[in-house]
């Protein structure tokens, strides 16, 4: 691959000492990478070995490796050092024990030219055990903004990663006074400034596990971390954020939870080579979180142990018999100290669990078969025809610009709608999308006022909030959190002073409402349109909750006194749905259409549920003997399924929505007939639009078709109305 510019060429910095026994093969992969934009400056720190002179013979080789020698000042001055010699404006920190696959830089810089706006691009790692057996590492895969991530831990080694020169210097390089966690400081304090990372989801970079590594001094790397955490969760000394909306940013959470555990990283180190790691905790001083999880807790023990030792996890039974008694000196003093109950029980049994789930055959991530695409929100959503090889479909979800975080979903047969797109997108990202929503619609239009502890937020005459504390987050990113619950529930049911709590109180008000007769059967309930109070026959009343049409699910209501008050009805169907209706609302009306459309949310369920109601009913044949709820009916678009075969499966009502049993879902076409038998054993609703024995082209999962039970299927609802 020949660069496409100057911009993308990439300067590779690597500080040596003594490496004379490892910098051959780091130089080698060098001049194996499948990109020849790049220049290699090896900075000799003091070596006394024949580290210069191996250099000296690839320089020799190869005139765009250049060779510098230094009195030794640590590997943060020799980094340094390098940057100053850099000609290009990207650089690669690559130490003389470490190493690339071919194509790392080329992966890597392709990312940087196909999109603006990254100041770094990260890939997967995998540390080399001394015997050659690869372990991967932890991958936090999310490209953009990784301040939070690096304010508590460090998320790939310094060679997983390519970055601007220019924001390297604005933030002084590495900081020399700390002799481990300095590449961890550097990406702490480059993410603080606001820069966006990209990602290659690819393992690219390799590393060596070896006992003699700075990294295994393990007292020395608990003190410089505690000092680069603390750093991440108080205000920049600096202020080296070229934005100013950034120089103060202090990451929220609890910093002690964080200390404790990172904390068990170094013990990990230290308890894997059978030493006693108890004194390590006098670092900790008062530090107490008895929240502290014990799955995090052996998670760390368990990696570093193995680090230490230089052994696979399927080698953790043997070493565990050697260090067990340390482990347990170890955990019971961490025990003590964090007051949580019982930490020392539960992390051994966590340690079994994670050393079972370790001992299963690992999937390499490179091998993944992933097809990726770029989602807009805020243009609709499409269908998505995949290469047969896939198995994964990997969403780079954002709206207007603004990068909202990345979604897998499998892929069956090849294709993957938009329909069930779009639901995934809300159940995951729903409170983040509909925050923005509001931002534009309701948040900029708050009055805040300053009381005595705090802030108070104002929607015309009714205060949305208690006193807000002034935290470390801006107002705008508070606002959401503590008020948005209630602005939605304002929106939906169309009571924009009501307080929280009057939606959860069925005594709270009374409203003189219409009302209507209905007899013993199902009542659809839409949250866009008004209540009625309800004249019931019988001892309870059963409904369905639809959303812009959609149905959700169904909602048995008892019923008093032969009526049940349009304000008792919505207070049961707020509190049994939970978060449903919001992830639905987000799904149908701010998916697919410009979060700035000037209608409210209100508004949008409207006109989606006018624009269904409007449309035929499909081409797809509802029987008699299919007998749904009202309002529960196909959501997808039928013409998406123009002339296949198609086996579509709904639900029974009484199911709880807070599961998975409402996520639409794509299934394998080829297990129809198993899905379609257990469908019928289960009283399940069943669109069959496919010849008897065909095997449909498409199976799909319609949590909106809803069916009542067999003892339930009586009449269904009139329609009489009473002022």
């Amino acid at each position: 691959m020949t660069p496409a510019g100057n911009d993308a060429r990439v300067s590779v910095i690597v500080p040596a000492h003594n490496a004379a026994g490892t910098i051959f093969e780091t130089l080698e992969s060098l001049l194996a990478q499948t990109y020849d934009g790049w220049e290699a400056v090896v900075v000799d720190d003091g070596s006394a070995d024949g580290t210069a002179a191996v250099a000296s013979g690839f320089a020799e080789r190869d005139a765009r490796i250049r060779c510098v020698s230094k009195k030794q000042g640590g590997v943060s001055a020799a980094r340094n050092a390098g940057v100053e010699l850099a000609h290009f404006d990207w650089l690669l920190f690559l130490d003389a024990d470490d190493w690339l696959l071919p194509s790392h830089l080329e992966r890597m810089v392709r990312v940087l030219e196909s999109i603006a706006g990254f100041d770094a691009v990260f890939c997967a790692a995998a540390r080399v055990t001394p015997d050659g057996h690869r372990i991967n590492e932890d991958f936090y895969d999310e490209p953009g903004d990784m301040f939070h991530l690096f304010a508590r831990h460090a998320i790939f080694p310094i060679h997983a990663c390519v970055v601007r020169k220019s924001i390297v210097e604005s933030v002084g390089g590495f900081d020399s006074s700390l002799r481990t966690c300095e590449e961890w400081d550097l990406w702490q304090r480059i993410a603080r400034t606001g820069a966006r990372f990209g990602v290659v989801r690819e393992v690219l970079a390799l590393y060596r596990m070896r006992q003699e590594s700075a990294s295994m001094d393990a007292f020395q790397m608990l003190r410089d971390g505690l000092r680069v955490i603390n750093q991440g969760h108080s205000a920049d000394p600096c202020g080296s954020s070229s934005d100013p909306g950034h120089k103060d940013r202090i990451i929220e959470g609890n910093v002690v939870s964080t200390r404790l555990s990172y904390a068990c990283w170094p013990a990990g180190l230290v308890l894997g080579r059978g030493e006693d790691a108890r004194h390590l905790l006098e670092l900790l001083g008062d530090d107490r979180d008895p929240q502290l999880d014990p799955y995090i807790v052996a998670q760390a023990i368990f990696k570093a142990a193995l680090i230490s030792t230089g052994l696979v996890p399927a080698r953790w039974g043997d070493l565990w018999t050697r260090i067990e008694g340390r482990i347990d000196e170890f955990l019971r003093a961490l025990e003590d100290q964090t007051e949580v109950p019982e930490l020392a029980t539960r992390t051994r049994i966590a340690l079994k669990e994670i050393s079972r789930e370790a001992s299963r055959p690992a999937r390499s991530l490179a091998s993944r078969a992933t097809y990726t695409i770029g989602i807009d929100i805020s243009k609709p959503l499409p269908d998505v025809l995949a290469p047969g090889s896939a198995e994964q479909l990997e969403c780079l979800v954002e709206a207007e610009g603004t990068y909202i975080g990345r979604l897998d979903l499998p892929i069956c047969d090849g294709f993957v709608p938009g329909y069930v797109i779009a639901d995934a997108i809300a159940a995951e990202f729903a409170w983040q999308i509909l925050g923005l929503f509001f931002e534009h619609a309701i948040y900029d239009n708050l009055t805040v006022k300053r009381e005595e502890n705090g802030l108070s937020l104002w929607r015309e005459d009714a205060c949305l909030t208690e006193t807000l504390p002034v935290d470390e987050r801006s107002l705008r990113d508070q606002v959401h959190d503590h008020a948005g619950w209630t602005v939605f529930l304002q929106e939906v049911w169309d009571r924009p002073v009501w307080p929280t709590s009057h939606f959860y109180d069925g005594q709270a008000v009374e409203e003189p409402v219409s009302r209507r007769g209905t007899s013993d059967g199902w009542v659809p309930v839409e949250v866009s349109e008004d209540i009625p109070d309800l004249e019931v026959s019988g001892k309870e009343l059963r409904t369905v909750l639809t959303v812009g049409g959609v149905a959700i699910g169904q909602v048995t209501v008892p019923v008093r006194h032969t009526v049940v008050s349009a304000h008792e009805l919505r207070v049961a169907l707020t509190t049994a749905s939970g978060m449903e209706p919001c992830r639905a609302a987000v799904r149908e009306a701010l998916l697919g259409r410009p979060l700035t459309e000037p209608l409210s949310l209100r508004e949008r369920l409207s006109s989606v549920r006018d624009a269904r109601l409007g449309q035929e009913n499909s081409g797809l044949e509802i029987t008699k003997e299919l007998l749904l709820a009202p309002g529960a009916t196909p959501a997808f678009d039928p013409e998406s399924f123009a002339g296949e075969r198609l086996l579509v499966l709904g639900r029974r009502a009484g199911e709880t929505m807070e599961t998975s049993i409402s996520r639409r879902a794509m299934l394998p076409a080829a297990a129809f007939e198993d899905l379609l038998d257990l469908a019928k054993l289960n009283g399940d609703p069943v669109i069959e639009a496919h010849g008897e024995g065909e095997q449909p082209a498409r199976t799909i999962y319609a949590p909106e078709l809803i069916s009542p039970s067999s003892r339930e299927r009586g009449p269904l609802a009139s329609d009489e109305v009473r002022e």
